[in-house]
């Protein structure tokens, strides 16, 4: 995961990992552990074993988040999905409110646990993820506005860009541009694609 906040505040770009538990089909491999982590006074370590030669090497990241075992020792301090949105998300959150260009995305292969930090299982609090949480927070913050002459909206675009091709997941597919969207360039708001953007009421 690498997330962004434009800024004098902290780092530009920082970047974390995640250690997730073992799928069905490492299980019936059994396959074995080889990563551990560890939280320094600034910033993390991940070791990464040859399992060959017994020797490992180190990783250094922003962030490193165990979330393969609680229970295991020596594998470093137990990641939950709190966790994940309290470190990353709360503050990618928080610069974007205070009106500022921000982004968070997870990258990794098929299998990683993408879907799960960003998305988790909606609708079970403790398992939602990055993308959800943010949401909440979003419409909380919303309705405890009491303020009679602040308006605030909430507006949402939803795009996939697939091939380096850029799509606009809330229009029909039939309507979409055989060679995807273009994005361009504003004074204000840097590069924009004009895509479908719609008002959002609640998280419903």
């Amino acid at each position: 995961m690498e997330l962004e906040c434009g800024g004098e505040e902290g780092d530009s770009v920082q970047v974390a990992v995640r250690m997730r538990v073992f799928n069905g089909r490492e299980k019936s491999s059994n396959a074995t552990r080889i990563v551990r982590m560890e939280n320094l006074e600034k910033g993390s370590k991940t070791y990464i074993q040859d399992p060959d030669t017994g020797e490992e090497r180190d990783f250094k990241y922003d962030f490193s988040f165990q979330s393969h075992s609680d229970s295991e020792p020596g594998i470093g301090e137990w990641a939950t999905q709190d966790t994940v949105m309290t470190t990353l998300g709360m503050p990618v959150l928080n610069a974007a409110l205070e009106g500022r260009n921000v982004s968070l995305f997870a990258y990794g292969q098929t299998g990683a646990g993408k879907s799960f930090s960003m998305l988790g299982k909606i609708g079970v609090p403790e398992l939602e993820g990055i993308i959800p949480r943010s949401c909440r927070e979003i419409f909380k913050r919303v309705d405890s506005e009491t303020n009679p002459n602040i308006t605030q909206t909430v507006d949402i675009q939803v795009v996939e860009v697939y091939c380096e091709v850029i799509n606009d997941l809330m229009a029909n597919r039939k309507t979409w541009p055989a060679q995807g969207h273009k994005p361009r360039l504003t004074p204000k708001d840097g590069y924009v694609v004009d895509t479908t953007k719609k008002p959002c009421f609640n998280f419903e």
